[in-house]
């Protein structure tokens, strides 16, 4: 991996938390020690404790505490990052894909948005935009080159994501989701919700499906049949997450977040307007943020804390290891919780 090897004077502010536990103080993280303070990718890595962090001004690895800046990343606008299984690491950004391997580094899909890159089955997808004809298509890895996916080719997939069971969700531009089994081959897909604009997917404890709709309200999958619930909401549902009672939470583009209890809907922040991020961590929290209070807020059960005060929203949170949080902001860099201090390299 390339490394800035200087050591750079990392100034720290905590900031003690209101109402929150006693551990709830944040230190604040930002340039130099970062390669922007607009951070668009907090990733935790497939090695326990690894964190990756994209910038529009490049890459950035965190392990036990050192943040090394990626070189062969300066100036690009990173949007992913992936452990190769041969070695080595595809980076998605604004103008292509890079391989990192050592001092070795080697490009491809020269000029494409790569925004998303995944581990399917024994293979890596990602999805590369054609920002001139406003057209995604489906690649995969063949050996350090790309080819599209032949049998999704023609598919206008806008992301993909992995959920509980393991299953990929490919979220198609007005056409609803493709369901993929890593077992199997991707001419094997089934297509869910034709017709519909999908922006989320969750697959809860139970087995069911879960998908937010670009027009409002969600669709859910009850064994083979799908239903249509939270029809009174009118925007987007952005974000579906699952709590330890088994509640669903809704968080949507205009009016805050919906509860659902098995029975009923309950808005909750709905004069909070779009909400930036909503998360579930280890200790079995519900975190929000939204655009118009900022910071980070956690569901006690009955009402909100506030753990992080900040004007800036969070739009990033993960957890490398139990008690340890990191909240990525949009212009304000990184924000960390938990018994966990970071040094430059």
């Amino acid at each position: 991996m390339n490394r800035i090897n200087y050591w750079i004077g990392l100034s720290v502010t905590i900031l003690a938390c209101q109402q929150g536990h006693a551990a709830d103080a944040w230190q604040h993280i930002t340039k130099p020690v970062l390669p922007s303070d607009e951070i668009q990718l907090l990733k935790n890595g497939t090695e326990k404790g690894v964190v990756w962090i994209g910038t529009p001004e490049g890459a950035a690895r965190l392990e036990n505490g050192t943040l090394s800046l990626i070189k062969a990343t300066k100036g690009l606008k990173v949007w992913d990052v992936a452990k190769r299984t041969e070695g080595g690491y595809w980076i998605g950004h604004s103008g292509g894909i890079l391989l990192v391997d050592g001092e070795r580094t080697v490009k491809a899909l020269n000029g494409a948005n790569v925004g998303t890159i995944q581990q399917v089955g024994d293979q890596f997808w990602c999805i590369a935009k054609d920002e001139s004809k406003d057209r995604n298509t489906l690649m995969k890895a063949k050996g350090e080159a790309w080819e599209p996916v032949a049998a999704l080719q023609n598919r206008r997939v806008l992301d993909m994501e992995r959920d509980a069971k393991g299953i990929f969700w490919l979220r198609l531009d007005g056409d609803g989701v493709l369901e993929i089994d890593p077992k199997k081959t991707a001419a094997e897909a089934k297509q869910h919700l034709a017709r519909m604009n999908v922006t989320s997917v969750m697959t809860d404890a139970k087995g069911n499906t879960w998908c937010g709709l670009m027009s409002g309200g969600v669709m859910v999958r009850i064994g083979s049949e799908w239903k249509r619930m939270l029809e009174k909401e009118t925007t987007a549902v952005l974000t579906l997450v699952e709590d330890s009672t088994n509640r669903i939470w809704a968080a949507t583009s205009g009016n805050g977040v919906w509860q659902y209890d098995g029975k009923n809907w309950t808005g909750i922040l709905q004069k909070d307007g779009p909400v930036n991020l909503l998360k579930k961590t280890t200790d079995q929290r519900i975190w929000i943020s939204t655009a118009r209070s900022g910071g980070l807020r956690y569901w006690d059960g009955k009402g909100w804390t506030v753990s992080l005060e900040n004007p800036m929203p969070v739009n990033l949170l993960v957890e490398p290891t139990p008690g340890v949080l990191l909240a990525g902001t949009i212009l304000d860099g990184i924000y960390v919780m938990g018994n966990f201090s970071i040094k430059g390299e």
